[in-house]
């Protein structure tokens, strides 16, 4: 069985600003997961996945759909941070295309802005790319190009693209 790579764009999409976002106050995240979030009857949270600068992510189950999704929360707690945030998602979940990770919902929970996304395992390009052929890198140019393009014709701009933010699937070809 051959193994195709796919790159796909993880993070949340949104409309380009140049606008400093003043007065911004953020949470302190524990690797802990805080009790409000253990006890959420909607998502079971399984592992930590990360933090960045907009928000924390954790992997989850579904409970309702029993699926496994990404769920990332906003650390800031600046009202017009979180509108922000809320509005990306909405610009996200227009898209639909193989290479651009799906929203299933945004929402709030305890006080906390979340986006749950589709889940994707893998490993973000930063780390992938250095096990990688030329051809494979070549395909992943592509399949990001076609992405962004994808994006870009719905109107969203992208305001964060960097290796981190795309992460590259195995997959059964």
């Amino acid at each position: 069985q051959r193994l195709a790579n796919s790159a796909r764009i993880s993070t949340s999409a949104g409309t380009a600003s140049t606008q400093p976002d003043s007065g911004t106050a953020h949470l302190v995240v524990s690797l802990n997961t805080p009790d409000w979030l253990k006890q959420w009857e909607r998502y079971e949270i399984l592992s930590f996945l990360g933090q960045g600068g907009m928000g924390v992510v954790y992997r989850a189950r579904d409970r309702r759909l029993q699926r496994i999704v990404a769920l990332k929360f906003i650390v800031s707690i600046n009202p017009k941070t979180a509108q922000r945030f809320t509005q990306e998602a909405r610009s996200q979940a227009r898209i639909t295309h193989e290479n651009i990770c799906r929203v299933f919902e945004v929402g709030e929970v305890a006080g906390q802005t979340y986006i749950a996304m589709e889940y994707l395992p893998g490993e973000p390009l930063h780390i992938a790319q250095k096990h990688l052929l030329v051809p494979q890198k070549l395909q992943l140019i592509k399949d990001l190009a076609e992405a962004l393009h994808a994006a870009h014709l719905q109107g969203v701009i992208h305001r964060d693209i960097k290796p981190a933010n795309v992460m590259v699937e195995s997959r059964a070809a």
